[in-house]
């Protein structure tokens, strides 16, 4: 390659990439993978591709990632790397730089360091792809950070340091250099905020406690203890509850452990004779955050150190927040006197999400994801996975994977197909064009017959409409064959569908009415 950097227009770059595509591949795989796919740079090192979710960049970086190295290479005449990122997670300045740096042409003149790096105005993206050759290597400029998290770090911020990473710059006095330090046993995960927990009837009162603690610790409810059953939310909250501290007070010294590394860091210690080191680390801290606590029980000399880590923190006035599976008097294992002190403080509980909530998360994870799912599958899917807010998210992550790795379209045929071995007890019901006419005349106050007949009363008229409607969504039959149960002809059919589909649009109480009929339909009886 010459030393004059190459221009290339990335709008004619992409036309040769999806020629190449699709001169290899079905134009459905092509347009679900390419089709919507923006080349948003290119040099003569990297491309940077911009899709429209970071769920579908998952999927392109495992599965398509080296199938569009090979058409960018082609079609700039050279080997070069790609990156890709998440439309959810880039900003690009609205108005274009006064400098005039974007060319006529599309490119950038600054992209091949015709301008220097520290003048240069360059968008925030967030998300850099997995594997290969950093995008900021060759975009100068470009911060990329990770739209991932691990639980090894904080991406996006900065890093609070602890025995594995990199001591700060120490600037003030040893213990103000010491608080700057993390105090967090495990690592704080910042994708989980309260902004992002979808509170319910269910949740509610523990939300509203852990929220109140995160922003008056200490002077709340000390101690504060949730439980509830495995995968509702509790981690979540404590997750929440400690971002918003650091965000109120970044000098806040926070402890967050899990029930079971408590006992094993307190064996170690006595392991290595740094039991008064241990000691300090716990009764130290502004915060003690546990999770999962009964896994202490049963364990008498671990009982017996975090008794008297809770009295010294308790009587220092240190907040103390605690999760568990079941409530302190259900924790046969656990001695009296530290049973009394949870029971001491604020207890709340997070029961089972209920079916308005179980949908409202569905429709909150699917919407990250960039998937459209239509209510009433989401309505079908809520409906049988009852007890546990982790099994919604498989679910949808699941029914995700399968419309973007095969194509099909969204239907409630295919999200029991993906989530029947997640349901437990009598097998999910076979869904019949025979039994939604008897629930929709049941329903309405009209015969299965009535419905079927020529009679053409607005009620009748109108159960006949909705019938269409939830026959073509639940059972996904082709209108001719739905013409055929009914007895009329195709457009008749069609028009009755539409009449629904559009009422459901604009009227949120007969969409509601339509997807409880629905629900009743599909549920297990």
């Amino acid at each position: 390659m010459s030393d004059t950097p190459r221009q290339f227009v990335p709008e004619e770059i992409m036309k040769a990439i999806v020629a190449q595509a699709r001169s290899e591949h079905s134009e459905a795989f092509v347009e679900l993978w390419f089709g919507r796919l923006k080349l948003f740079a290119v040099s003569e090192a990297i491309a940077i591709f911009i899709c429209e979710s970071s769920y579908r960049r998952e999927i392109l970086n495992s599965n398509h990632k080296q199938l569009l190295k090979k058409y960018a290479s082609a079609a700039v005449g050279f080997d070069i790397e790609v990156e890709i990122f998440s439309q959810e997670n880039i900003n690009i300045p609205d108005a274009e730089p006064e400098d005039g740096r974007n060319s006529a042409d599309g490119s950038d003149p600054a992209f091949f360091g015709e301008i220097p790096d520290e003048q240069m105005d360059t968008p925030d993206i967030e998300g850099a792809g997995t594997g290969g050759t950093a995008a900021g290597d060759h975009y100068p400029g470009l911060d990329l950070i990770s739209d991932t998290f691990d639980g090894e770090g904080d991406p996006g911020k900065e890093t609070r340091a602890d025995e594995n990473t990199a001591e700060p710059e120490e600037t003030g006095t040893p213990d103000d250099t010491e608080k700057r330090q993390t105090y967090s046993h495990t690592k704080i995960n910042n994708a989980f905020t309260f902004d992002n927990f979808i509170v319910g009837s269910s949740n509610k009162f523990a939300y509203a406690a852990c929220y109140a603690v995160a922003n008056n610790p200490s002077n709340e409810y000390n101690p504060l203890f949730i439980y509830g059953n495995s995968g509702l939310g509790k981690t979540h909250l404590l997750y929440a509850a400690t971002n918003l501290m650091l965000e109120n007070d970044p000098d806040i010294r926070i402890l967050f452990v899990k029930g079971e590394d408590f006992t094993n860091e307190m064996i170690k210690s006595i392991q290595t004779g740094r039991n008064v080191e241990f000691r300090n680390k716990y009764r130290k801290c502004d915060v003690l955050l546990v999770d999962d606590i009964q896994f202490i029980g049963g364990k008498e000399g671990t009982q017996e150190e975090f008794f008297h880590t809770f009295n010294a923190l308790y009587e220092d006035g240190r907040q103390i927040i605690m999760t568990s599976d079941r409530p302190p008097k259900e924790i046969k294992t656990l001695s009296d006197r530290l049973r009394g002190r949870f029971e001491g403080g604020l207890i709340a509980d997070i029961q089972p999400p209920n079916l308005e909530l179980r949908v409202a998360i569905l429709k909150d994870k699917s919407d990250k994801m960039g998937l459209e799912v239509p209510i009433d599958i989401l309505t079908a899917i809520a409906s049988l996975l009852k007890d546990n807010v982790r099994q919604l998210e498989g679910a949808i992550k699941r029914l995700g994977a399968q419309h973007m790795l095969t194509g099909k379209p969204f239907t409630i045929e295919t999200a029991m197909d993906c989530i029947s071995d997640m349901i437990s007890g009598d097998p999910i019901p076979k869904v019949t064009p025979e039994k939604i006419l008897e629930a929709v005349a049941e329903k309405y106050g009209v015969t299965v017959q009535d419905i079927k007949s020529r009679k053409r009363t607005q009620k009748i008229a109108s159960a006949r409409h909705i019938a269409v409607y939830i026959i073509r969504k639940l059972t996904n039959l082709e209108f001719t064959k739905i013409g055929e149960i009914l007895g009329r002809d195709h457009s008749t059919i069609l028009n009755s569908y539409y009449t629904v589909d559009k009422e459901i649009k604009i009227n949120s109480l007969y969409e509601l009415d339509i997807s409880n009929l629905m629900n009743s339909i599909t549920k297990t009886e």
